[in-house]
């Protein structure tokens, strides 16, 4: 399975140098990093890291009723709602697409990242889902993503076509079908509980560096929106079934007005 390529100024033990260099390799050759190489790459140490930084956010959401700071709550983690819109660049020709989706697997990782070609003037704007192993996501010293990629415009333009199909698109137009599960998707969708009532509305999703959707930003409380809070849930525990559907919880809104509320800050303050 072919991940969400990340690296983040901020922490050393989430810099992936492998992945940029993997990200840098000619669009003709194959792409083959799986999860399972996604791990046994990163630095030393760098996972038992982020599993531990992981335990200690799922306790403070618990436990504690203090707001909890993003990003200094959970480093290296990236909102998939900056992450959409993230222009993408080669070094030949400078800006080819931007990131206008993140596809997500049954196992909740990125199988595809959708780019924009942008067209001219907005028009002929074509969505490819193409290979995440071609695709570089870094995070600048200012907080700002910038990706980076090998694959030419007029390679995104032909995308289509058999010689490209599949050293580029990951799966054509198949994540345009209602069922399957994107971070646009996700952003925005309403959610009910056990009951099939109303409890929540998705925020954000959290990704993690190896390109996890692991938590998602619920707001819950309130009346149209005010007085609401923010609380952080497990990816995992919210079933989505497709766009017509609300995703469920099995927490009741009374849990999840017991979780401690966050506060989102801006990148890199």
């Amino acid at each position: 399975m072919k991940l969400l390529l990340i690296s983040t100024s901020a922490l050393a033990l989430l810099v992936m140098t492998p992945f940029a260099m993997a990200a840098d390799k000619p669009a003709s050759e194959t792409v083959a990093d799986t999860a399972n190489d996604a791990w046994v790459s990163f630095k030393t140490g760098a996972k038992e890291a982020w599993d531990a930084t992981v335990q200690a956010f799922d306790d403070a959401t618990r436990k504690s009723q203090q707001d909890i700071l993003l990003p200094k709550a959970l480093p290296g983690a990236l909102s998939g709602k900056t992450l959409i819109g993230t222009p993408i660049e080669n070094a030949k020709e400078g800006r080819v697409g931007s990131i206008s989706d993140l596809v997500l697997g049954k196992d909740d990782r990125v199988d595809a990242i959708v780019v924009s070609d942008g067209g001219f003037l907005g028009i002929n704007n074509a969505q490819i889902a193409v290979k995440p192993g071609l695709i570089s996501i870094k995070r600048e010293a200012n907080g700002t993503l910038k990706a980076r990629t090998n694959v030419t415009e007029s390679q995104l333009d032909g995308a289509s076509a058999a010689a490209f199909s599949t050293r580029i698109e990951a799966m054509n137009d198949g994540f345009k079908r209602p069922d399957v599960k994107t971070v646009s998707k996700l952003i925005g969708a309403s959610v009910v509980g056990p009951d099939n009532k109303s409890v929540a509305t998705v925020n954000d999703v959290l990704l993690s560096p190896v390109g996890e959707a692991r938590y998602v930003l619920l707001n819950v409380g309130g009346t149209m929106g005010v007085g609401s809070k923010l609380v952080a849930v497990s990816a995992s525990g919210l079933t989505f079934t497709n766009t017509s559907q609300p995703l469920k919880t099995a927490l009741t809104a009374e849990q999840l007005g017991k979780l401690a509320p966050v506060r989102a800050q801006a990148s890199g303050s």
